[in-house]
């Protein structure tokens, strides 16, 4: 079935969802296109749904991104990857309260990942809540799950603590940054 329109309907285990993106017209991106037959193939996937809103993301599309994380998360909850990339989505479209509930959310689930606690961090900074923002980052660097987000948090916190005019603090999250990259 060809579809013209930014809309399809997906008829699945009689359950009508809108999958907003996934039409063929010319503008969707082949991307986009590919992971929507993913979905049309095994629409009980969450992980097909992230691999959609991936490809929604790289195409530009955040609201078909919005979706697809949502979907994936209502069919597991507990799925993690849906919420690393519902919280970006969040993020990027400014509703950074969304995004802090969203990575709660995710936090309740795995404490120990590092690349959630670096990313409610910078959420934590965008709302202005720096002293949280600083704990979220220390987390991150305490589970040391991921490199490049204990990298990401070192930078983080030399950016709150430079504002803070804490410079000798500022310079030694650099430091240890340049470490870790340099390993």
């Amino acid at each position: 079935m060809k579809a013209r329109s930014w809309a399809m309907l997906l008829i699945t285990s009689g359950t009508a969802l809108l999958f907003n993106g996934c039409a063929t017209a010319p503008q969707v991106a082949p991307l986009q296109e590919t992971a929507a037959k993913l979905v049309q193939k095994d629409p009980l996937n969450p992980e097909a749904w992230v691999e959609y809103g991936r490809a929604a993301l790289f195409s530009n599309n955040l609201s078909a991104a919005e979706m697809a994380f949502r979907r994936a998360l209502s069919l597991n909850e507990n799925y993690l990857p849906a919420y690393k990339h519902l919280g970006m989505v969040l993020v990027t479209i400014k509703r950074f309260t969304d995004a802090k509930v969203n990575y709660e959310h995710a936090l309740h689930i795995s404490e120990k990942d590092s690349e959630l606690w670096t990313a409610y961090g910078y959420c934590l900074v965008d709302l202005g809540n720096k002293k949280e923002a600083i704990e979220a980052f220390k987390k991150s660097i305490e589970a040391n799950t991921n490199a490049v987000a204990v990298v990401s948090a070192h930078l983080g916190l030399s950016g709150i603590f430079r504002t803070t005019g804490d410079e000798l603090s500022a310079k030694r999250e650099i430091q240890e940054a340049v470490k870790l990259i340099q390993r």
